[in-house]
């Protein structure tokens, strides 16, 4: 997109060129009733003018086992990539223990 036009500056022209790009994909898998996998990853990245503006990748895993009655433990470890970023890369291990206070019905 470009655009040119008067300002309290006098005459000025402007060429913006822009693009992004983004992907993501989520996996998910069931061992059994009681425990699951969850495989997360994605990219985004972004040009302005032939240079690069953002870029950022991210990957997870998580495992759930299902316990007694409505509760649940899990584990997550995730890993994100942020070229511009003050902390350029980080990684999270987290674990938990919880109740599903309410769940929707299963569709085929």
């Amino acid at each position: 997109m470009g655009g040119q036009g008067r300002g309290i500056f006098g005459d000025h022209q402007r060429e913006q060129q822009g693009t992004s790009t983004s992907i993501k994909n989520l996996f998910n898998y069931n061992w059994s009733d009681v425990t699951g996998l969850e495989l997360a990853a994605g990219e985004f990245s972004a040009k302005n003018a032939g240079q690069i503006t953002a870029e950022n990748y991210n990957a997870s895993e998580k495992v759930t086992l299902k316990a007694i009655g409505r509760n649940y433990a899990s584990e997550r470890f995730g890993w994100d990539k942020d070229r511009f970023a003050a902390s350029k890369t980080a990684t999270t291990p987290r674990s938990a223990w919880g109740a599903c206070s309410w769940s929707l019905p299963k569709t085929s």
